[in-house]
């Protein structure tokens, strides 16, 4: 038996969006407001599902396989890796923060998560946010030794 799974990246929609839900609140004791995800998928995501399962099948039966059979698509259990909305870069007119994760017009605020990758890129991207965040931390921390900016 061999499954296969694949994760299409969403493109970015205007109905797609996070805010601070006005009604909730988080159970610290602060009553901070939560997130509120609004996520829908579009027709982009449905074709483009309908094709990398098609693709899934032709490498399945390319591997000898004699019966394939597709599971439910977007239900269950599943994963996300949304990222973005604060993409890294180093001109500020296509990014919003630098390699260093400092926010371009802003000075002293940094973005650490997610948020600076354009898109998802195929894997799991928690090592890869953790390693730019240690980097930036590292740096924050040596330009506030040497009494510097943050």
């Amino acid at each position: 038996i061999c499954a296969v799974r694949l994760q299409p990246d969403a493109l970015p929609y205007d109905d797609n969006f996070l805010e601070l839900d006005p009604r909730h609140r988080d159970r610290s004791g602060l009553g901070l407001p939560v997130l509120r995800i609004t996520y829908d998928l579009q027709q982009n995501e449905h074709r483009m599902s309908e094709f990398m399962e098609g693709k899934a099948e032709e490498i399945l039966r390319e591997m000898g396989a004699t019966k394939t059979w597709r599971g439910p698509r977007f239900g269950g259990v599943m994963s996300s890796h949304e990222l973005g909305g604060c993409r890294m870069g180093e001109d500020p007119r296509g990014s919003v923060v630098d390699p260093a994760l400092r926010v371009h017009d802003t000075p002293g605020l940094y973005v650490f998560s997610g948020a600076v990758f354009p898109t998802c890129h195929g894997v799991n991207p928690t090592l890869t946010m953790w390693a730019l965040c240690y980097r930036a931390a590292e740096q924050l921390v040596d330009r506030l030794q040497r009494s510097e900016e943050p």
